[in-house]
C-alpha cells in the first residue's frame, strides 16, 4: 500500500535552502539534487521501510535513506496509523552535527 509522504516545515526549509545552494555552487548537476529527493520520496510513499535504522534517544522509528551523489540524507518515521511517511530533516553529517529531529 502507497503512503502519503508529509514534510515537516524544518524539512521543507531544509530542501529550499539545500536546493538553492545546489544549483548555485554545482551548476554542471543543478537538476541532480532536486531530482533525486523527488526519487527518494516517491520511494519512501511505495517502500516505507526503506533505509537505515538511524538511533534517536527518546524517538522510535526514524529511518535514513542517503540521496545519491550527495552527502545528504532524508530522515523520516513512518506513522502506520496515518498512513503516512513523515520526513523529519535533510541533513548532512558534514554540517558537523546530526539532524535536528
Amino acid at each position: 500500500m502507497k503512503l502519503r509522504v508529509w514534510v515537516s516545515p524544518q524539512a521543507r526549509v531544509e530542501i529550499r535552502e539545500l536546493v538553492a545552494w545546489w544549483r548555485e555552487n554545482r551548476p554542471a548537476a543543478a537538476s541532480h539534487l532536486p531530482q533525486e529527493l523527488q526519487r527518494v520520496l516517491r520511494l519512501l510513499a511505495e517502500a516505507p521501510n526503506t533505509g537505515t535504522p538511524y538511533p534517536v534517544d527518546g524517538i522510535e522509528g526514524v529511518r535514513r535513506y542517503r540521496l545519491k551523489g550527495t552527502p545528504y540524507a532524508v530522515y523520516n518515521q513512518v506513522d502506520q496509523a496515518e498512513g503516512m511517511v513523515k520526513v523529519a530533516s535533510v541533513w548532512s553529517s558534514m554540517r558537523g552535527s546530526g539532524p535536528h529531529l
